[in-house]
């Protein structure tokens, strides 16, 4: 498990108590959404690959498997491994 910590103003805390009951709770629920959407993709492409692939002879059947396979391909990248486009925002949930 990974712990994030973040650093914002005190006026910046102040306007999310504004309209957030739990700032920490809602800034965690946004890491957890993004984390969900982005294994969900992963998911579907990774399923696709397996299923094109025909040396593959099983496909996993667990959502924590395919991620496992999708990670272990040879030459796989992480985001900050890639070149970044034009239209990703790496800071947008």
């Amino acid at each position: 498990m990974k712990t994030i910590t973040i650093e914002i103003e005190d006026l910046e805390w102040q306007a999310l108590e504004h309209e957030i009951v739990d700032p920490s709770g809602w800034v965690q629920n946004v890491a957890k959404v993004k984390a969900r959407k982005v294994t969900d993709r992963i998911v579907q492409i990774e399923q696709a690959r397996l299923i094109e692939d025909p040396n593959v002879e099983a496909i996993p059947a667990t959502v924590e498997g395919i991620l496992q396979s999708h990670f272990s391909q040879p030459g796989y990248t992480k985001a900050t491994e890639r070149p970044v486009s034009d239209d990703s925002d790496p800071t947008l949930p």
